[in-house]
């Protein structure tokens, strides 16, 4: 049978005693693994975080930029659609005046004339693109009908004649369409006209 050392050979000699963990060896054992799966965890926790709050702004720009697409085209589309409107006035306008340069109205037939083309003026001046041009041609516009004295007799003017003044609004309306004549110059010489 083993034999044990006499109790007090083994206070004599300590080497003898059994090993004890000491209180530090103790809390540095349980402390590690917890430390280390708390900063596991905590790093874990922290990229996930990280990854749907990337994942949320993607969404958010793809969104934005979304919108942005839509609204260009929107705008792109009500353009086009206020282009085709004002181009169409247009070309129902040199009609008009290619009809008064071909045959040029008596005095009796040149009210309806103006009328119609006043009427085409201001459907024209409600598109934002044209109004300038609108009022260019609206303010070298004659009266729908000719001055006349007191005694209802036609008076002499010095106007150019129906078939000249047509000719100039079409000239005009093709160099504004070709981008010769800008707004600005329309403007100017509008608010000349009625200055005059």
């Amino acid at each position: 049978m083993p034999t044990h050392p006499p109790a007090e050979h083994v206070q004599a000699h300590p080497q003898y005693a059994p090993d004890m963990p000491s209180i530090w060896e103790l809390l540095t054992d349980a402390a590690i693994p917890a430390v280390a799966i708390v900063a596991s965890t905590w790093i874990a926790v922290r990229l996930a975080r990280s990854e749907r709050q990337q994942a949320a702004e993607a969404r958010a720009a793809e969104q934005r930029e979304l919108t942005a697409m839509r609204e260009a085209e929107r705008r792109a589309a009500q353009t086009d659609r206020e282009n085709a409107r004002r181009d169409r006035i247009i070309e129902e306008l040199v009609e008009l005046f290619a009809m008064l340069i071909a045959a040029p109205p008596t005095a009796e037939d040149l009210p309806p004339t103006i009328r119609a083309v006043r009427a085409k003026l201001l459907t024209l001046g409600s598109v934002p693109s044209a109004s300038a041009l609108a009022d260019w041609v609206g303010a070298r516009t004659p009266d729908a009908a000719p001055a006349r004295a007191a005694d209802g007799t036609e008076t002499e003017t010095d106007t150019p004649s129906v078939a000249d003044w047509a000719d100039e609004m079409i000239g005009t309306i093709t160099a504004w369409t070709r981008g010769e004549t800008s707004d600005d110059d329309l403007r100017a010489g509008a608010a000349g006209e009625r200055t005059t």
